[in-house]
């Protein structure tokens, strides 16, 4: 219910500003379409707010379910980091995809792997200043799990601040500029927690921060008669 009376009258805002700014209803000056574009990015904003508090709560109360099915992994980060490609170009950051061809399909959520990926891109490329790097490596383990590494050479924290990155609400750097909920990498966690999985961070101040996710073997479909369906529906 709370999902509906929120998150409908915000996509209308959001909508309707998109088109007041392209002129659908007549010619706009300066300070209008300047306003316009507060208005859709104050509305996005709350709109991401909103969903990770819904997701995050959802998730403590135990009614988040993993609706798995067979993803193309190296497909998937493709799609994802293309969305990203623009932007870190216009703020001057290189951002590399290193994915083998051989990395194997996975049986996971596909739309909560997504958003594991969309908020780890986002929180690189919003602490990474111009002139640096984000590297996206896909990998195979040798214990059969496959992992995700998003590295940035970024501001990065002090190794006693990473628990308080990973808390819920907890903001390691608190100027305004970098904006942020404190849920992403809480939010990022639990979902992979649900698919029995792991995610892990490395930083170093002013080196840079290296988010890792893992997925467990039986989620990873090594070959055509894997059983990692299989695995993962019981494990679920």
């Amino acid at each position: 219910n709370m999902s509906h009376e929120l998150r409908t009258p915000l996509n209308a805002i959001i909508g309707f500003s998109e088109m007041l700014e392209a002129g659908y209803f007549g010619k706009l000056n300066g300070k209008q379409k300047e306003r316009l574009g507060d208005i859709h990015l104050c509305g996005t904003h709350l709109l991401e707010l909103i969903n990770d508090i819904l997701e995050f709560s959802k998730g403590e109360a135990g009614k988040l379910e993993v609706r798995a099915e067979k993803v193309n992994l190296a497909k998937l980060v493709d799609v994802i980091t293309r969305l990203f490609m623009e932007k870190a170009r216009s703020e001057k950051v290189e951002l590399n995809v290193e994915v083998p061809q051989e990395i194997p399909d996975v049986f996971v959520d596909e739309r909560k792997i997504k958003q594991v990926l969309l908020n780890l891109l986002s929180n690189a490329l919003k602490f990474t200043p111009s002139g640096g790097t984000i590297v996206v490596k896909a990998e195979c383990q040798s214990d059969g799990e496959v992992s995700i590494h998003v590295r940035d050479t970024g501001i990065g924290m002090k190794e006693e601040d990473i628990p308080k990155a990973l808390s819920v609400f907890g903001q390691v750097h608190n100027d305004p500029k970098y904006g942020g909920t404190g849920l992403g990498l809480p939010l990022c966690k639990m979902l992979m927690e649900l698919h029995g999985g792991k995610l892990k961070v490395k930083s170093k101040v002013e080196k840079g921060t290296m988010v890792t996710v893992t997925l467990p073997s039986y989620r990873v479909m090594w070959n055509p008669n894997n059983d990692a369906e299989e695995n993962a529906s019981s494990d679920a």
